[in-house]
Order: C-alpha cells, then structure tokens, then sequence
C-alpha cells in the first residue's frame, strides 16, 4: 500500500553494479568523423555541412550543467519542483528512448575489426531498427542467447527466487548476458529488454498454435518471429514513440517529404541528432521512479542494473506506460531547458579522476566533434521547412530565436551563439511549452527516425507500407500492447 511505500535514498557509496555514466561516456567508435563536405560518411555523419563551428571553452558546459548552475531543475525526492510534462507522456518513454537510441548506435563490429578499422569508415554497423541489441546475430551465430532445444526462443534468466522469465540471462557476477550491455544499464531497462525478449517467445509460441509452422522447423519460426517483433517495434517508434515527441503535423510532414537528412550509399547517424536533438530524453527524467507499490528508487543506484532482479524489485508497468483504463502512469518532465539534479550531479568512479555529469559530458560532446550553433541550424533550415508549414496544418514555422530568448547565457557569451542541444530544449520550452520539439529540433529528428525506416529494405515502411499490427481487434499497437503480449502486466 503507499503508506508502506518506502524511498531508497541516494548513497554516495559505490554499488556492485553497471553504473550508468561509465557506459554513457564511452565515446562512440566513428564519432569524431570529418568536418570536410566532401567526406565519405562513415558511422556517424552530417545533416548540416558547412556550417560554422561554434568553439566553446570547455569550462562553459561544465559551468552551465552543474548543481546550482543553469540547467539545474532543483529538483530531488518523489516531489520535485522541476514541472511535469504538460500533455501527460508517460515516464516510460524517455528510458523507450534510451533504449531506441542503443539501438541506433549499437556496435556489432568485432574487435579485430575495430582494430582495423578504428574511425568506423568501413567496417560498421549501418544506423538500423532492427532490434540487432536484442537478437544479436540470431540462432546461428549467438545461440547462447536461445534456448538450446528450441532455437526459435529467447532463453530467458530467473529472479532471486527461482522464476523462470522474470530476468534476462545473467552471469555468476550478475551482469546481462545480452548482445548490448548498455540495455542493463538500470532496472527499467533491462526489464524493457526483457520485455522483448518474451515479446518474441510469445509469437513463436503464437505461430506454433496457428500452425502457421511445424514444430521441428525452428528456423522459420524464429524468422517470422522476428520479423514480426521487428515490425511492432517499428510502428511504435513511428506512430507512438515520434508522435508524442514531434507532434503528429510534424510526422505527416516528414513522411511527406524529407529535406536535410540526405541518405547516400550506407545510412549514417547525424551528429546533429545524436549530440543535440536526442538529449532530449535527458530533459524528460524524473530524478526518482515509483517501480512497484514499495518501492521508489533512483537510477544511479537503488535501481543501478547490472545484478539479478528480485521480486520485490519487479517493475509494475503501469506507473510508466498507459496499460489500462485503472492505472495511471507517472509523468515524464517536460522539455526544457531544466534537468534533474540528478543528472547534473556528478558521481565518483575511478578515484584518479572526477567524472563529469550526464549533462556536462553531453555538451562537451557536442563542442569536441564540432558542432554548429542552433542559431546557424535554424537559419539553414528556415526555407526549407517553410515549404510544408504552409501546407500542413499544424506545422509551426521556425522562427531563429534571438539573444533575447537566452538572457541566463549572456555571462557565457552563448546568448547569440548557443549550443545545439540547449538551443533545441529552450526551443521546445518557448515554442510548445515543452509538449514537444519545436520546428529545428522535431523536424531533425523526425527525419532521421523516418529516413532510416525508409532506408532499411527489411523495415515494414520500405517491405510492406500496408502492414498494420491487429492486437485484440484493434488495427493500432502500443507499447501497453506489447507489455501485455509478453506477460509483463
């Protein structure tokens, strides 16, 4: 019951378990890729080459994103002051969107080919969402992740009591034995992770039913199977996923016709959406979560993953996605300008040096590979984007926000030249009231999520653009949907 509801405090003590931030800093393979217009793109690229950089001390970020700084929500505790979403999003879509994100720069190179080829020029995973993270190279190639006599299923780990299928597979040290160890990096990802996971078992169990297969034919099973969680996955990250964070016009328009992210021979992840408009999700964070009727944690270490789940650790669903009718889900942040402090806390990890917080080491990214200002960004878009604003209802055009929209960095000399990412947040706060991206920043990445669909010949957009999921009679899918197949409420 909530008067039996307890808070586990943050404890500057150091906890056997994968901490978020030393994965979260871990600088991409290919990500320093070449400022030239004329370079060949490798794993990552550019939507907007040519611009100018704009070079920042790195003092700046990390004088900006730190406790009491600007960017401090001053919030902490299951009451924060730092103001919730405004048009409901359910929290758990910013930890969807860390786990899409995984997706997208999931590195399955090996490590002689990284060797090789270091910079990700050549030998390189394609930006994909494929759910690689989850079925890594499938039954032939990692049969660990398989069941041993039925290779169309996940194999599935259990919690502290024995049961089976409440836990990805684990190692005697606790950690996640699954293809992308960040997915294991807190609690609520690696019990979406394995959500999944059982999500695919339930459609080969599902297709054996039907008969759609024989039993003995393990292969094609499986390979339904995945095509068809592939699919589901898809559709949620187009007509769910997106839709709460660009706003439907913005998704129409896009699908429509796409004019800055420009796919050459191998699809490649811009900068501008990784460093500047994908760290949304950060702005969207609670600083605790309500994960069962008992228990409120906070990520960086009641709910630090890494170690095999318990029962009374066992995420309730429905206080992070709409799942029915009874329940009602916490509510992300909006989006804005303001994080959680405990983002912008740093947390100690090797003794011999100090770690940045989320939020600092994110700006220096984004300083460090040169990205342009949002001013410029804005600017070079402005045209092109006015093109579908007068035709599609809804589409709020860009306007550049002036030195006057940033008062609080005239100190940094930023009001004028601001970084991508900050200007996108302050955007999305004055243009929508942090309901969603604003023009730059929604039309940056809707175009990046729909231009790798449509560049993958295995997505449903590009295979079968009349494909529609159909659960329970209904010709729509979500992800209280794909909780409910796979057992997880």
């Amino acid at each position: 019951m909530a008067s039996e509801m307890k808070l586990v405090q943050s404890a500057r003590t150091r906890v056997h378990a994968l901490p978020t931030q030393h994965l979260e800093e871990r600088e991409h393979r290919g990500l320093r890729c070449p400022l030239s217009i004329h370079a060949s793109d490798g794993r990552f690229g550019r939507m907007f080459r040519g611009l100018p950089i704009l070079h920042l001390d790195p003092g700046i970020p990390r004088e900006l994103a730190c406790l009491e700084g600007v960017m401090d929500g001053r919030d902490s505790g299951p009451r924060p002051r730092n103001p919730d979403h405004p048009d409901a999003l359910p929290a758990g879509f910013s930890f969807l969107g860390r786990f899409i994100e995984h997706e997208l720069t999931f590195d399955a190179a090996s490590e002689h080919q990284k060797q090789v080829d270091p910079e990700a020029l050549r030998h390189f995973r394609p930006a994909c969402l494929a759910l690689d993270g989850v079925y890594g190279g499938g039954p032939e190639d990692a049969a660990y992740l398989y069941e041993r006599h039925d290779r169309a299923r996940f194999l599935l780990g259990a919690d502290t009591e024995g049961n089976p299928g409440h836990d990805i597979v684990r190692n005697r040290e606790g950690a996640g034995v699954i293809p992308d160890p960040r997915n294991d990096q807190n609690l609520i990802l690696s019990q979406m992770h394995l959500a999944f996971q059982r999500f695919h078992n339930a459609w080969a169990d599902r297709l054996r039913q039907d008969g759609a297969h024989r039993s003995a034919d393990d292969d094609g099973v499986f390979e339904r199977a995945q095509l068809e969680v592939r699919r589901h996955f898809q559709w949620i990250v187009l007509h769910e996923y997106l839709v709460y964070l660009v706003g439907k016009p913005m998704v129409d328009a896009v699908l429509r016709a796409r004019r800055f992210y420009q796919i050459r021979e191998v699809p490649s992840l811009p900068l501008e959406f990784l460093l500047g408009v994908s760290g949304v999700l950060w702005t969207l964070m609670r600083p605790t979560y309500r994960i069962n009727e008992t228990l409120w944690g906070d990520l960086h270490h009641a709910l630090a993953g890494g170690r095999q789940a318990t029962p009374d650790r066992r995420v309730d669903w429905r206080n992070f996605f709409f799942i029915d009718t009874n329940s009602t889900p916490l509510l992300s942040k909006r989006i804005d300008t303001k994080l959680t402090t405990e983002l912008l806390d740093p947390i100690p990890g090797d003794a011999r040096e100090a770690r940045c917080s989320v939020a600092q080491h994110h700006l220096l990214r984004g300083a460090q590979v040169g990205l342009p200002s949002g001013q410029s960004v804005a600017e070079s878009m402005r045209a092109g984007h006015g093109l579908d604003a007068e035709s599609i209802p809804g589409l709020k055009p860009i306007v550049v926000l002036g030195k006057d929209e940033f008062p609080e960095l005239r100190e940094f000399g930023l009001d004028e030249h601001t970084p991508l990412w900050y200007y996108i947040l302050k955007e999305a706060e004055l243009q929508t009231g942090g309901c969603t991206l604003g023009p730059v920043g929604g039309r940056i990445f809707a175009e990046v999520i729909v231009g790798l669909l449509q560049a993958d010949p295995l997505s449903f957009v590009r295979s079968a653009p009349r494909w529609r999921p159909e659960e329970n009679g209904r010709r729509e899918f979500g992800m209280g949907d794909l909780l409910r197949v796979a057992g997880m409420v």
